[in-house]
C-alpha cells in the first residue's frame, strides 16, 4: 500500500491572494519523496525527487535542473 502525506506552504502578502511556495510529500515511513516548489500557472516550476536505500540513507536527489547522488 503506498500512502503519500504531504504539507503544503502558503504565503499571503497584504489583502492580496494566498500564494502556495512549495508542497511536499512523504513515504508512508516519514521520508521526504518529493519537493514541490514555485507554484505559477496551475503548477509547479520545479519538481525534486529523493531515493533512499533499504536503510533509510538517501541515495540520490534530482530533478530537470539537476542530479546528485551518494558516493558509495
Amino acid at each position: 500500500m503506498l500512502l503519500i502525506l504531504g504539507r503544503f506552504g502558503f504565503h499571503q502578502v497584504n489583502e492580496q491572494l494566498e500564494v502556495m511556495l512549495y508542497k511536499l510529500e512523504y513515504n508512508e515511513i516519514g521520508q521526504l519523496k518529493r519537493k514541490l516548489l514555485g507554484w505559477e500557472n496551475g503548477s509547479f516550476l520545479t519538481d525534486i525527487a529523493y531515493r533512499y536505500n533499504g536503510r533509510g540513507w538517501r541515495v540520490s536527489s534530482g530533478s530537470s535542473e539537476f542530479s546528485q547522488g551518494a558516493a558509495l
